[in-house]
């Protein structure tokens, strides 16, 4: 079976810090992918619990049988593939193949590939058709999506764009909470291309200094950022200095 040792670029699966409060709105997605690598994310809560199993995810869009020629990975912090989470997408039905395999070609098993808050797995793609399909609920709060000491890589887990600051003045918009003193820019997020590196411009520090009036997203010239919004499904590398820190996307409702 064919497998392109490709390095790729990141799907996201989100999930919260807690049990996920969730509505009745239950619908599916699919995270564009393209011809090279993609970074993208799951839109929608789990239907039960809080994480999400890479054995409900489907690929679609493709035109021909696939063997192998789309896969994902589980990246750490540093970016580097964690062994044993590398797994291929088949769809060959004269030989009974469907779904996720690993490098031995054993097909992946419900529970083994589940993913937690901030975790999410690499993805090469063949063509802008194809698409990783996920389902779920819409939440009806905000998600809170846990940090670390170090970098983490989420996606924004509602299906419609989120601003960073307030531009509406409607209160939803991407913010950190769970820091125990005021920040001045420790915390930080930038988007990635596909080869994994920092789209220019990307780079905003999470202010919170109430003496100094300032609360929210800047740049790199300390400027508030406005008119900018992380796509339903978008995903960011996140800078955070504990797990007690969280980013908090409010509600699609």
């Amino acid at each position: 079976m064919k497998k392109l040792m490709i390095a790729a670029a990141a799907f996201a699966a989100v999930a919260t810090a807690g049990a996920v409060e969730s509505s009745n709105i239950v619908g599916y997605s699919q995270s564009a992918l393209k011809s090279g690598n993609t970074a993208a994310g799951s839109q929608f809560v789990p239907l039960s619990g809080d994480t999400i199993d890479l054995a409900s995810l489907t690929v679609t869009g493709y035109e021909e049988e696939q063997g192998g020629d789309i896969y994902v990975q589980r990246v750490d912090g540093k970016g580097k593939m964690i062994a044993g989470s590398k797994y291929f997408w088949y769809d060959l039905p004269d030989d009974g193949l469907y779904g996720w395999y690993d490098v031995s070609d054993e097909p992946l098993e419900t529970g083994v590939q589940v993913v937690k808050i901030g975790e999410g797995w690499w993805v090469k793609g063949t063509a802008a058709t194809e698409g990783i399909q996920s389902s779920g609920q819409v939440a009806n709060a905000p998600v809170q999506v846990n940090l670390m000491n170090g970098n983490k890589f989420i996606v924004n887990p509602m299906p419609v764009a989120i601003n960073f600051n307030d531009d509406d003045d409607n209160g939803k918009f991407i913010a950190v909470g769970g820091y125990t003193e005021e920040q001045g820019g420790d915390i930080y997020v930038q988007q990635v291309d596909g080869k994994g590196k920092m789209i220019a411009g990307t780079k905003f520090f999470w202010y919170d200094l109430p003496d100094d009036g300032l609360y929210g997203w800047y740049d790199g010239n300390d400027d508030p950022i406005t008119g900018v919004a992380l796509p339903a499904g978008g995903a960011l590398w996140v800078k955070g200095t504990s797990t007690d820190e969280y980013m908090s996307f409010p509600s699609a409702l």
